[in-house]
């Protein structure tokens, strides 16, 4: 079983969209439902689809810092970077990076080691072997720049997605 969260947008709380309805997501929701996923199935995978800490006041408040120590204690196995989060710069998304703890998979980034290895956790792919079958997940990342890296030095760039997948899958 594979858990996938997507577009979050740094929710943390839950959302009501309309007077009288249902409150619907937010990470503290989502916490709820993949800890009874995860007693039902111990062996699932929980990964992020991108989207996951930018966009809603709580993220913008403080710079993600609030979305990402909530998901650091979901046990998330992967998640994908989606370049809006680099908009509070470089160095503000390696911190926020570090804190969560949860490593950020995509064929097509990569990270220089000027960056810093220790901070920002990256890898072209993941593979997991559950039940006696390996699992293998990989992830790109459309867009042709990222907002902190738009020279021929930067410490993180987007390659050419196709090629990036090729590389993975040989």
């Amino acid at each position: 079983v594979v858990i996938h969260t997507g577009a979050v947008r740094g929710h943390v709380f839950s959302l009501r969209y309309r007077e009288h309805t249902a409150h619907y997501g937010g990470l503290l929701r989502c916490s709820s439902i993949i800890r009874g996923l995860r007693h039902e199935y111990p062996a699932a995978l929980l990964i992020d689809g991108g989207g996951l800490i930018h966009g809603s006041a709580e993220s913008d408040y403080d710079a993600g810092r609030l979305p990402l120590r909530t998901v650091g204690h979901m046990g998330y196995d992967a998640r994908v970077l989606l370049p809006d989060e680099l908009k509070c710069g470089l160095e503000a998304f390696k911190a926020r990076q570090e804190s969560s703890r949860i490593p950020l998979v995509a064929a097509n980034l990569e990270v220089s080691p000027r960056a810093g290895p220790a901070r920002v956790q990256h890898k072209r792919y993941r593979s997991w072997i559950v039940n006696d079958v390996r699992i293998v997940f990989t992830a790109v990342i459309l867009g042709n720049e990222l907002p902190a890296a738009r020279d021929e030095d930067a410490v993180i760039k987007i390659l050419p997605p196709r090629e990036s997948v090729r590389e993975v899958l040989r």
